[in-house]
């Protein structure tokens, strides 16, 4: 009850999301990430479900990255990156 509950809230934020930013008629790209994903095969199968249902023009997809991977990635390219002196 505590998932199907859980997987409920998270589809209406994605339905009040869709609304806010006008993407009714629109296809884009759903991307779900964080700590509650992939552990539970169970929570995984309801989530989707309650996401489609929620946006049934989403393209579902995945991160090329995590979001660790990509702020160490730019942390070293603005490390690595010629400083501009200022004048």
């Amino acid at each position: 009850m505590l998932l199907q509950h859980a997987a409920g809230e998270l589809a209406g934020l994605l339905l009040d999301l869709i609304v806010r930013l006008d993407l009714n008629n629109e296809k884009f790209l759903l991307v779900k990430s964080g700590g509650m994903v992939g552990h539970s095969t169970y929570f995984d199968k309801l989530l989707d479900e309650r996401l489609r249902m929620a946006a049934p023009n989403a393209v579902f997809g995945s991160l090329v990255m995590t979001a660790a991977q990509a702020a160490a990635r730019l942390a070293l390219k603005l490390l690595l990156a010629p400083q501009i002196e200022e004048a």
